[in-house]
């Protein structure tokens, strides 16, 4: 750098001050400053990315990780998979939770395996109890207005096939003889609270033939002692009335011969 100013007195030039002054130094040194300051800067921003990446494993994986096993979960309905815990950080305490969840649910599922399968034994016990009888075993909301459950005994007694009944529970009454339909209908209505009822009455068969039937009905309760369905035998006592029938007959005959 060049710098000249010329010295004036009075009027009177008295002479030039000339100075000249290298910078390289200083542009060197500036320089070397802002390379320092970027180099600063960058091995900043290096540290600044590996922390970023570091925390966002540390963060993000076991939040990856617990949505991984809950697809799994959701895809496979199996209870039994465990998200890995990572830390007794937050996500920890997080995890611990998802752990704890499935494991509820794995053994609530169990419990409900295990009442399923022994429903179904249950299930399979009275089948094979009801549909071994030759009586009619038969099962009905408290109003008899649906048909719960009817034994393959009622084709062979009513002549009917059990999805008629099925479709039309009020089958059962319109195949009673027209005689006995009132009398019984008053009997269940009055016996309708009771420990269950007895009736006897006639069926009318769609071939036209009369079979003469015995039906027992129990009431079903729940543990608070409401009235939740009613269920019942009905058997077919036909031969038993025609012999009632011929020993009343002999009887009177023997009146008749004893006069």
């Amino acid at each position: 750098m060049l710098f000249f100013l010329r010295i004036i007195h009075k009027g009177e030039p008295l002479g030039t001050v000339y100075v000249r002054s290298n910078l390289q130094p200083h542009y060197a040194r500036l320089t070397a400053d802002i390379m320092i300051a970027l180099g600063t800067m960058l091995v900043l921003w290096v540290l600044a990315l590996a922390l970023t990446a570091r925390l966002q494993r540390i963060i993000s994986d076991p939040i990856l990780d617990l949505a991984s096993v809950a697809e799994r979960v959701r895809n496979r309905q199996d209870y039994s998979l465990r998200a890995s815990k990572r830390g007794d950080d937050e996500i920890g305490v997080l995890t611990d939770g998802f752990n704890r969840m499935l494991e509820n649910i794995q053994e609530r599922d169990a419990k409900l395996h295990r009442a399923y399968s022994d429903l179904q034994s249950s299930e399979l016990r009275f089948r094979q109890l009801a549909e071994g009888i030759s009586e009619a075993f038969w099962m009905t909301d408290p109003d008899k207005n649906q048909m719960l459950y009817i034994s393959p005994a009622y084709e062979k007694i009513w002549g009917r096939s059990r999805e008629s009944l099925y479709a039309e529970p009020k089958a059962w009454v319109d195949a009673m003889h027209p005689e006995d339909r009132a009398r019984v209908r008053a009997l269940e209505e009055q016996q309708r609270l009771e420990d269950g009822h007895e009736s006897i009455y006639r069926i009318v068969r769609p071939d036209g033939s009369i079979r003469w039937i015995r039906d027992r009905a129990f009431p079903v309760r729940d543990a608070s002692g409401n009235l939740v369905r009613l269920a019942g035998i009905a058997e077919d006592i036909t031969e038993r009335k025609r012999a009632e029938e011929k020993l009343q007959q002999y009887a009177e005959a023997l009146r008749n011969l004893s006069r």
